[in-house]
């Protein structure tokens, strides 16, 4: 898998010679402000379907935007203050809208620093910053109009809950969750210089050698059969 070391040992993850992803600390995201950074995350790579209520609203069908076009959008709301832990003092407020003739595509175009996304650039760096927040791309397909429909107002309806609901943190119950595991090597001090993608690597392994350690506390009670004499990918905590 592309990346693994930059992940791992938590390194920016690099885009094109202009763009970089860079893999902030725990103690950098909490600094910075937990909500406000995982707002940046969703900005930069939600796809329409996440704000199928929001395009709604405005009559345009998520499903004629693309995710590029959306991004494009989207870059129009983003100051460099929020999204400079993640992208430094690339500014995507100041892109505009335009045409490569050399490659034939839409681009976005920076004329102050001469900075060009195309769509592989971008999908490159949604990827990335996915990858380091241990997020998966979320691909909807309504099937109909009237599932369409009732998908939409369904999340409308979530919204609105969630408008009266107070904030929760995402990040600090996994970092207690983590610091109070005998398997994890850090302490409420240290753990705030780990970069995210190191510390989710850390939480999914450490996931990993629990089930592990249930599975065969099974086995050898009898309650489960082991067969093959090989553990698959699924339970082989090594995997």
């Amino acid at each position: 898998m592309r990346n693994e070391y930059e992940l791992l040992f938590g390194k920016a993850l690099r885009v094109n010679e202009d763009i970089t992803v860079h893999n902030p600390t725990i103690g950098d995201i909490l600094e910075f402000g937990e909500q406000r950074y995982y707002s940046a995350v969703f900005a930069l790579t939600a796809s329409p379907s996440a704000y199928k209520v929001q395009l709604d609203d405005m009559g345009i069908d998520y499903e004629d935007v693309s995710d590029f076009e959306f991004f494009c959008l989207m870059c129009k709301n983003l100051s460099v203050d929020d999204t400079r832990i993640l992208l430094g003092e690339v500014d995507l407020s100041k892109f505009t809208f335009a045409h490569d003739p050399n490659i034939g595509q839409d681009i976005l175009y920076c004329p102050d620093s001469d900075t060009k996304i195309n769509m592989v650039a971008y999908m490159e760096l949604a990827d990335n910053i996915r990858m380091i927040n241990g997020f998966e791309k979320i691909v909807e397909n309504p099937g109909n109009k009237h599932f369409k429909k009732f998908a939409i107002e369904r999340e409308r309806a979530k919204q609105q809950r969630k408008k009266k609901q107070r904030e929760k943190s995402m990040l600090l119950p996994l970092v207690s969750a983590m610091v109070n595991s005998a398997d994890f090597k850090y302490d409420h001090a240290s753990v705030l210089g780990l970069p995210i993608s190191t510390f989710n690597d850390s939480l999914r392994r450490i996931q990993k050698i629990k089930e592990y350690t249930q599975y065969m506390s099974g086995v050898y009670s009898g309650n489960i059969q082991f067969k093959g004499g090989k553990l698959d990918d699924g339970v082989n905590w090594l995997s």
